[in-house]
């Protein structure tokens, strides 16, 4: 309040044009501003001199200006924090180092007897990828997947397996190529089952003895049923590897990647 007095003191002495007094309770007086004191302010108005508390004045325009805005006393709100794209904006040319962790789930199912190598399915990331605290990567980013390699259970030993490679990865909307570790998954092996099936028959030799001679007679009487047996277990197909859609699966970096 005591700058507030100064203030008109030290104006009183420059300023003697029409002006304008707003009062706390809305009231405006125009008249000629006529100086003041720590308690009061001077204004001609018409024939008269009127003295105002300073108290009761909100605002005091001179003759010549606008009317200052009244200023909100309310504090400005703080800003709100950034989102994930603005956080992979603030941080476009980083470098995610090799090594960095990226977990992925699948969208597209991966079934090893259905899909061929060199086909590509889609992902998402599933746990944001950070540097310095910041989200480079944000979590739903579209990952691209790629079947790198697909083998069939082999007839008598080995496994059916499938192999995935992550390719790219989308980032403030277009596509980043990527180098990474690549993630298998087998299936359980058939191989020690089908030797001992067919190691423990006799017949074995003898039914695939006649069948590379186009004969008949080979398996007779109980041989015949052991080497059907055999025959079975050796046309049967090899063991299915599905990737369902929903697996979360986890690639590591191979080399740095800019962002």
């Amino acid at each position: 309040m005591r700058q507030f007095c100064l203030a008109f003191a030290l104006t009183a002495t420059t300023l003697a044009l029409a002006d304008t007094i707003t009062l706390k309770n809305g009231q405006i007086i125009k008249g000629t501003y006529l100086g003041g004191s720590p308690r009061e302010v001077k204004l001609e108005v018409g024939d008269q001199i009127q003295s105002v508390g300073v108290e009761k004045i909100l605002r005091i325009d001179f003759g010549g200006l606008p009317p200052a805005p009244v200023q909100s006393q309310a504090p400005a709100p703080p800003p709100p924090p950034p989102s994930d794209a603005q956080a992979v904006r603030d941080t476009a040319g980083s470098d995610l180092p090799a090594g960095t962790n990226l977990v992925v789930r699948m969208i597209d199912g991966v079934d090893s007897e259905v899909n061929r190598v060199g086909q590509t399915f889609a992902a998402s990331i599933d746990e944001p990828v950070t540097i310095n605290g910041q989200n480079v990567i944000p979590r739903g980013a579209d990952v691209v997947i790629k079947l790198v390699d697909a083998k069939e259970s082999g007839k008598f030993t080995g496994r059916a397996g499938l192999t995935l490679d992550l390719v790219s990865v989308k980032v403030n909307g277009r596509l980043v190529d990527v180098n990474t570790e690549t993630v298998s998954r087998e299936s359980s092996s058939r191989g020690k089952r089908t030797a001992e099936v067919a190691g423990g028959t006799a017949a074995l030799g003898a039914i695939i003895g006649a069948i590379a001679g186009g004969g008949k007679g080979a398996a007779i009487g109980t041989v015949a049923g052991g080497a059907a047996g055999a025959g079975a277990e050796v046309v049967t197909s090899g063991q299915r590897v599905k990737i369902p859609s929903e697996t979360r699966l986890t690639f590591t970096l191979d080399t740095p990647v800019r962002l």
